[in-house]
């Protein structure tokens, strides 16, 4: 089994070898749930686009479950967000407490060359963007959910250095059953250094 590159390695990313160029990057990941008894494993980064129908909205990947050659990226930041997929209906309890029960029931963890690097509760990674919803519901006032404040300053704090090739998989994870009784939409974004050719 191939390890991911030592620390030491991180030397490329603040002094890039002659025609590479690194710049700050943010590779996304976005799944739709249907309401219904909740998945108990779904596996982000694994689609890539305009491959199985998945477009720019579902996630930039150029290669599923790994960062292309000769591409190396050096994660810095993770951030998970989960929202009604009607964004303009009002959310009311009802929708709040769908996206609660994904927030505290569900455990986030991330995989690399079937190492695991993280797992945490979904709850403790932000999603650095704010609240969720909109005000004016037909019950006790506005609905808000919250993620996160927003700054982009919010969000969960990793090293983790990734190869050329070498896959990688981060998972949500629902190991109690639990049902939501809207359609979400959940989502992760992974925000670092990306070392590329010179374009």
């Amino acid at each position: 089994m191939i390890n991911p590159a030592a620390r030491l390695d991180l030397l490329a990313f603040s002094q890039p070898p002659d025609g590479s160029e690194v710049l700050r990057y943010s590779y996304y990941s976005r799944k739709s749930v249907t309401a219904a008894p909740w998945v108990a494993d779904i596996q982000f980064f694994s689609d890539q686009v305009g491959v199985g129908g998945a477009t720019l909205r579902d996630t930039n990947m150029t290669k599923g479950s790994a960062i292309g050659n000769p591409r190396r990226f050096l994660a810095q930041f993770l951030n998970f967000n989960v929202y009604n997929i009607e964004i303009a209906e009002v959310l009311e309890p009802e929708q709040a407490g769908a996206i609660q029960l994904v927030l505290m029931q569900t455990v986030t963890k991330i995989t690399v060359l079937d190492k695991e690097y993280l797992t945490v509760p979904t709850w403790t990674v932000p999603a650095g963007g704010g609240m969720t919803g909109v005000g004016g519901g037909s019950l006790a006032g506005p609905v808000f959910v919250n993620n996160g404040n927003p700054d982009k300053r919010n969000a969960y704090p990793i090293e983790l250095n990734l190869e050329r090739e070498a896959s990688f998989s981060v998972n949500l994870l629902a190991p109690i059953a639990f049902t939501t009784a809207k359609n979400l939409v959940v989502e992760y974004v992974i925000t670092g250094l990306l070392l590329r050719p010179r374009q």
